[in-house]
C-alpha cells in the first residue's frame, strides 16, 4: 500500500517523446530530439512497449546531478 505521502506511479511517468519534450523543452516539436538524447544514453529513458518513457521524478534528480557535475567542476581548482 502507497503512503499517504507517495504518489501514484501513473503521476511520475510521462509517456511519449512529444509529452517529454514538452516538459523538458516547453515544445513537443521537439520529439526528435528526445529519440536521440535517449539513443545516445543522455537521458534515463525506457520503453513501456514501444513508446518512450520516462519518470518524472527520476528525470528531476539526473537534471539536479547534471547541474552539480557541471558546477563542481567550473569551479575545481586550477593545477599549474
Amino acid at each position: 500500500m502507497l503512503s499517504s505521502n507517495t504518489a501514484p506511479l501513473a503521476d511520475d511517468l510521462i509517456i511519449g517523446a512529444k509529452n517529454i519534450a514538452r516538459f523538458i523543452f516547453d515544445d513537443e516539436n521537439k520529439q526528435r530530439r528526445i529519440y536521440a538524447l535517449s539513443e545516445a544514453n543522455a537521458l534515463p529513458t525506457f520503453r513501456i512497449g514501444g513508446t518512450i518513457a520516462i519518470r518524472r521524478s527520476v528525470l528531476l534528480q539526473y537534471i539536479s546531478e547534471q547541474e552539480r557535475l557541471t558546477i563542481s567542476k567550473d569551479i575545481s581548482p586550477v593545477s599549474y
